[in-house]
């Protein structure tokens, strides 16, 4: 181009060209922001009526909003010159990827559902791609999958980090690329076998490239390409031929995932998925029944891996760090003093004894977490992976566990016995064992009984117990001293009713049964400090959640200090008591508090969860979710909280498509989960969708209206919609009173009011917001919401403070 600006786009290089046009790395000067722009070529009348279709088709694409379709942003004519401009996506092509190798089968099944999102967006529309293949699908850093043009017929050479552009959309075999000079499979090798005859595309031709796409991720090769064979050999395949079994290359993979695939690649178009949202729902349910059934979390390596083989000076950034953690170092990191105690099994099947079995365990594995220098994974943990594995060993590794207690036990009138084992989890060796015969059945003084001969066990195994322990027994003696009362069955059916609520989002009623069934068990014994704990626990989630009055605050302070009084070393209660001083404004002992946990239990996930937590309210984002990253290598059971919390610390890094893609892989998961779903509601509202958000919003708190988290969003919905009186009606006295005591809805409350105009309550609210722990500069400073306020003098003495509050706390953080 002769000049160096198209409109108000400065043109920063040359990526490359193709048929259509050439294509440039630009500057939007008016929007601050890079951008791939396309200038069209003018030619001969063929090629005018190509221009032509192509931007018709760019003026369709334009309508797909979707975080995992490359937007078009404008389609424009300048200094005679016809321009498409679209998204500058960093990262990697798929193309790219499966050139090194056959993809892991947890991020080939993300990008897949990332893709299929995508596709039925647009087919929604009634827009078709007719040309998807691995050259225009982009992995951008963060994960997130964006498909590329839309029928915009490109091809880009130059660097990994332009979106690049591709081969025509398939007119006509004849009009199909092959391979290229530099080795490309071109559109031709992605066709339906009824396109061959028809020449036409539709919503199943697209789902056929996708299947093709899928089989090539998992295989690394093209199902109907072979060596030397030229077009016609590779269209009667894949018109008459079936693809090679997928077993062939990876005898590993699940069945009902082949099955997903083969049916994406039914030779007729009625046999497909009739859908790309069917498809997408398949895909999920693969992923989720992998994370039970393997214990590795779904979608948790979803971001670019590089094949094993790929050469370490080539990786740069999340690259390298996600390839070391999932594919350089082989298995995850195994700490050598960590237990888990799996439930006891009973000799016959009852539902009572299958319950006894859990309370065992539970109360065993109190009972060693009292030993300083032994991690034991709680009974907690373990009861929610559902489907661990058969075998104690493989359960070992899926819990990250260097050693598994397991039991078999018989209760009947001749008394009480029990057979238990020690296994070590990677060599699947017995490290030892015995037996305890009771002539009675009482429950305390088995678990006592068992306790001590496995603590002598334990003691006498270098492998496991640090160098540091003690030798003078004095554990030992602690724990013949102490006679715990038994934990009642009743305890623990609270505190999986507990467990389904914090990891499943589930609905408040369980809360409160789950509160009940405590209370009831502290009416026949008050002296019972996980009991008080776990109480405590369930009014902190109330109040976190927005659900309930503030008066719940003060029960969850003191029930957490009654635990801690009868029982000082309770991590439990020492790490939920940190989320009371944030609401009491003492943000200082919450990061303290936490800093001394991650010392003295950093084995334990919800620490890790709760730091990364306060990182993120102090605005440093890459520490929060590396903490919430080893809480999920500690423990995958806790894989939707994370999934929630780091979608929560992308929206404030100012990335809502990274955010929107870790929500998505929660609600893989638990469809179903209140706290996914509202954050997916505010997503909605970034994006625009505002109809969409209403509609998961408002389906949230119609299920549950006591969830008053969700209520400010909702408004802010409505208000954008156009509806202000019924967002003002939204907001009622019980909303602004459960503001007062949480920084999360106080936040929701003053981005309200900042949408609202209304400066006064915006302005209150931001700074009960800064009161209750919410320091994060970098977002409170630019939140596109709060648009309505900027430049207010007020609210710039606020952000300037916070700015300075900012950088202390990185200095905390960095040097505790």
């Amino acid at each position: 181009m002769k000049s160096k600006t198209v409109h108000h786009y400065q043109i920063l290089r040359r990526l490359g060209a193709g048929g259509a046009g050439v294509v440039y790395s630009a500057f939007d000067m008016k929007l601050m922001r890079p951008v791939v722009l396309k200038k069209l070529h003018r030619g001969s009348a063929s090629d005018q009526k190509r221009r032509a279709r192509l931007l018709r088709e760019a003026r369709m694409a334009s309508a797909i909003e979707h975080p995992n379709v490359c937007p078009v942003y404008e389609v424009g004519e300048a200094e005679g010159n016809d321009f498409i401009v679209m998204q500058f996506v960093e990262g990697r092509t798929l193309e790219q990827l499966i050139a090194e190798g056959p993809l892991n089968l947890y991020l080939a099944l993300s990008i897949a559902i990332q893709t299929a999102d995508g596709l039925a967006a647009a087919h929604r529309l009634g827009i078709l791609h007719r040309d998807l293949k691995p050259a225009n699908l982009m992995i951008s850093d963060n994960g997130v999958v964006k498909i590329l043009d839309f029928g915009l017929a490109v091809r880009t050479e130059g660097t990994a980090k332009a979106a690049r552009e591709t081969s025509p959309p398939a007119a006509s075999v004849a009009e199909s690329g092959g391979f290229s000079s530099s080795g490309r499979m071109g559109t031709f090798y992605y066709m339906a076998p009824e396109q061959f005859v028809t020449l036409k595309a539709s919503e199943q031709t697209d789902i056929f490239a996708l299947g093709l796409i899928l089989y090539q991720m998992i295989t690394g090769s093209h199902p109907f390409w072979f060596r030397n064979a030229d077009q016609n050999q590779v269209a009667r395949a894949i018109q008459y031929k079936a693809a090679p079994p997928l077993e062939d290359f990876r005898p590993d993979l699940p069945a009902d995932f082949q099955q997903v695939v083969s049916k994406a690649l039914d030779k007729q178009p009625s046999g497909r998925y009739k859908t790309a949202a069917d498809l997408r729902d398949a895909l999920k349910t693969v992923m989720k029944s992998l994370h039970y059934e393997v214990g590795v979390v779904p979608g948790e390596a979803s971001a670019v891996l590089p094949a094993p083989e790929a050469k370490r000076d080539k990786r740069s950034g999340i690259f390298s760090l996600l390839a070391e953690r999932f594919l350089g170092a082989g298995s995850p990191r195994i700490p050598a003093n960590t237990l888990a105690v799996l439930p006891f099994q009973s000799s016959r099947e009852s539902p009572q004894d299958r319950f006894l079995g859990f309370a065992l365990a539970d109360a065993v594995a109190t009972r060693l977490s009292r030993i300083p220098w032994l991690q034991v994974r709680p009974s907690s943990t373990v009861m929610s992976v559902p489907h661990l594995p058969a075998n104690p060993a493989q359960a070992g590794k899926q819990l990250r566990a260097a050693a598994v207690l397991q039991g078999k036990y018989r209760l009947g009138e001749e008394g009480f016995s029990l057979n238990w084992q020690l296994l070590a989890s990677l060599s699947e060796t017995v490290l030892s064992g015995g037996s305890i015969s009771l002539p009675g059945g009482e429950a305390p003084a088995i678990q006592n009984r068992v306790s001590e001969e496995i603590y002598a066990a334990i003691s006498s195994m270098s492998g496991l117990r640090p160098a540091a322990a003690d030798d003078d027994g004095s554990v030992a003696q602690g724990l013949r001293r102490r006679r715990d009362r038994d934990l009642p069955a009743e305890y623990l059916e609270a505190r999986a009713v507990l467990t389904s609520y914090a990891l499943r989002g589930g609905h408040g009623k369980d809360l409160k049964q789950a509160r009940q069934m405590l209370q009831g068990v502290l009416q026949d014994n008050p002296q019972l400090a996980p009991v008080h704990s776990a109480l405590g626990i369930s009014h902190l989630l109330a109040v976190r959640n927005g659900a309930v009055h503030a008066e719940h605050l003060k029960k969850a302070q003191d029930h957490l200090a009654q635990a801690l009084e009868l029982d000082p070393q309770l991590v439990e209660a020492n790490l939920f008591r940190l989320y009371t001083f944030l609401w009491r404004g003492e943000k200082a002992a919450a990061r303290r508090g936490v800093q001394n946990l991650l010392d003295k239990a950093p084995e334990d996930p919800e620490v890790h969860t709760v730091a990364g937590v306060i990182q993120r309210l102090d605005g440093l984002y890459p520490q929060a979710l590396e903490s919430f990253s080893e809480a999920l290598r500690l423990n995958p059971a806790v894989a939707t909280t994370v999934y929630y919390q780091r979608g929560r610390t992308h929206v404030y890094r100012g990335d809502p498509e990274a955010a929107f893609h870790e929500v998505n892989k929660g609600l893989a998961l638990e469809p179903r989960h209140t706290l996914l779903r509202s954050s997916l509601g505010y997503l909605l509202v970034r994006f625009e969708e505002f109809t969409q958000a209403i509609e998961t919003l408002q389906e949230i708190v119609d299920e549950d209206p006591h969830l008053r988290l969700a209520y400010p969003t909702l408004a802010i919905a409505y208000l954008s919609a156009g509806h202000p009186t019924v967002a003002r009606d939204l907001i009622t006295d019980e909303i602004l009173s459960s503001g007062r005591h949480d920084g999360d809805m106080a936040y929701r409350l003053a981005t309200y009011f900042a949408v609202a105009a209304d400066r006064d309550q915006a302005l209150a609210w931001l700074r009960k917001a800064v009161y209750l722990g919410n320091e994060s500069h970098p977002w409170l400073s630019t939140n596109p919401l709060w648009t309505p306020l900027n430049g207010d003098p007020d609210l710039n003495k606020i952000l300037q403070d916070l700015k300075n509050t900012h950088t202390q706390n990185q200095r905390l953080w960095l040097n505790p």
